[in-house]
């Protein structure tokens, strides 16, 4: 689990199962989370939800790159100064790549401060990012029409007031 020194306020996504537990703390959910780790230490694996990892090197301002591992599937996003500049997953690069890490559940992830990224796809927010590949991804999950892919997601709507937060698929807390 991490504890690390962003408010939670600060957070956009609603992770369920998370392992990350910003100030101030739901008590409930880390004593779940204490269970579940109980739980994966005896199968020897201590694995994160993607957007649980993405979302905790963004708020926390991280620029390098984290890989994630996921069976025998692999993907890089990129960072810089908390943003999400570039991802890499297959063939896939920008949006798209984010698009095909967004629901990946349980994953092993690195990260190295040292890497940069090789070129810049991404150029909106990290949220806006984020939030854009989970709604494209629960559209096509409902059967709707797709939106078209890009390299610069849609803009998220606009908070009222104080910072907007998401759910794990994209609609509104």
């Amino acid at each position: 689990m991490f504890l690390p020194e962003y408010d939670a306020a600060g957070q956009r996504l609603d992770i369920p199962h998370t392992k990350v537990f910003p100030e101030p703390i739901d008590g409930e959910k880390l004593l779940h989370a204490i269970a579940r780790a109980e739980e994966q230490r005896l199968t020897g694996m201590d694995l994160f939800h993607s957007l649980d990892v993405l979302q905790m090197c963004c708020l926390s301002g991280r620029s390098g790159a984290v890989q994630f591992v996921k069976g025998s599937a692999t993907a890089i996003v990129y960072l810089q100064s908390g943003q999400i500049v570039h991802a890499e997953r297959g063939p896939a690069r920008g949006a798209e790549a984010l698009y095909e890490i967004v629901p990946w559940e349980a994953v092993e992830f690195a990260y190295d401060y040292a890497v940069r990224a090789p070129v810049s796809t991404i150029t909106v927010r990290w949220d806006e990012a984020i939030v854009s590949a989970v709604s494209r991804r629960k559209s096509q999950a409902v059967g709707a029409a797709a939106p078209p892919v890009s390299s610069t997601p849609p803009a998220a709507p606009k908070p009222e007031g104080k910072a907007g937060k998401w759910g794990l698929f994209g609609g509104p807390r």
